[in-house]
């Protein structure tokens, strides 16, 4: 089992328990959407929004893939780190990159897209990029519906 903040991720047994579950969800009807709105928020939730404080969707697993496959994040004993590389790029984009580490908050860690099925990145790190990026207007929070 894995824990990410309030959410547990349990291991399946084996490729059986994997195909039963994939046959049942195939068995399952889809959620239906009853309306142009509805729609166009399920495209957004799946292209890019974020999870707790960060870029979670499409875009927050692109993120945190560029980041591993161009050298700036890789994996240590505690999740991630940057690496010198990703220090200049992320102080050339704003980062101070030590301070962010000085948080009480895990550095960088891998946190599971519920849309993607793949990991993006979570932490101190992936906060204060997610906030640069809001910044420096490369996405925008969208205004709460009204209830």
């Amino acid at each position: 089992m894995l824990s990410q903040g309030r959410h547990r991720y349990y291991e399946l047994r084996d490729a059986e328990a994997a195909q039963l579950v994939e046959t049942l969800s195939r068995m399952s009807p889809p959620v239906r959407v009853r309306s142009l709105r509805q729609s166009g928020e399920a495209r957004r939730l799946h292209r890019a929004r974020t999870c707790y404080d960060h870029l979670a969707g499409q875009a927050g697993v692109a993120l945190f893939a560029a980041l591993l496959d161009g050298g700036l994040l890789e994996p240590d004993a505690d999740g991630y780190t940057t690496t010198d590389k990703g220090d200049g790029q992320l102080a050339a984009l704003g980062l101070d990159v030590a301070a962010v580490r000085r948080s009480r908050r895990r550095f960088a860690w891998r946190c599971l897209d519920w849309t993607e099925r793949r990991p993006h990145l979570n932490g101190a790190l992936a906060a204060a990029l997610t906030g640069r990026m809001i910044d420096l207007g490369w996405f925008e929070r969208a205004p709460r519906p009204a209830p």
